[in-house]
């Protein structure tokens, strides 16, 4: 097991259970889902995602989220959750998790990592757009590279193990189904 989670587990006890949280007391791995914002933008992701969820980090080491945005994939400090509406999520295997942040760490230390602009045209909208005309999911052929959205970029950083094919391209608010994945926190980000 990997000694930041040994240290982790040593400091926060059995973490099995949901409980008192601060934003430090998440792990590294944890995956974090942020509500969709209010205004007109959020509005539509909401709709088109039929999902609160509109945006997805995994939490790095230290006080620092790993994320893909505008810029590509970043480590941010934590603090840019604050206040937002939040679920984390833990894996049930923490050297799966441990993994992940290495792999997300060596993804965001690629300067070739940036934001898939062209994947959600290409998959990502016609994807949600025939999901809400006929119900059924459509995959495209979608095919993974090394440019992300948000909820492409954490399910990369697990190597694609979450969810079952059928979810790809993935949306930040199906990690919720994953069965390797628990809920120990949902409310206001400290």
């Amino acid at each position: 097991m990997n000694t930041g989670y040994k240290a982790a587990l040593k400091l926060h006890g059995d973490i099995s259970q949901p409980q008192a949280t601060t934003a430090f007391s998440f792990l590294p791995g944890d995956i974090i889902l942020c509500e969709c914002s209010n205004d007109w933008f959020g509005r539509l992701e909401r709709w088109a995602l039929e999902s609160r969820w509109g945006h997805v980090v995994i939490k790095g080491r230290g006080p620092l989220v790993i994320e893909s945005i505008g810029r590509g994939v970043v480590r941010r400090n934590i603090s840019t959750c604050s206040g937002r509406y939040v679920q984390v999520l833990r894996h049930i295997d923490h050297d799966a998790a441990s993994l992940a942040v290495e792999h997300a760490e060596s993804i965001a230390n690629n300067t070739d990592a940036y934001y898939d602009y062209w994947g959600l045209l290409r998959y990502l909208v016609p994807h949600l757009l025939l999901y809400k005309l006929t119900g059924r999911r459509w995959s495209f052929g979608y095919k993974h590279d090394r440019h992300y959205w948000c909820s492409e970029f954490v399910s990369a950083a697990y190597s694609h193990t979450l969810l079952s094919p059928e979810y790809e391209p993935i949306e930040p608010g199906e990690f919720t189904l994953s069965p390797l994945l628990t809920t120990i926190y949902e409310g206001v980000c400290p």
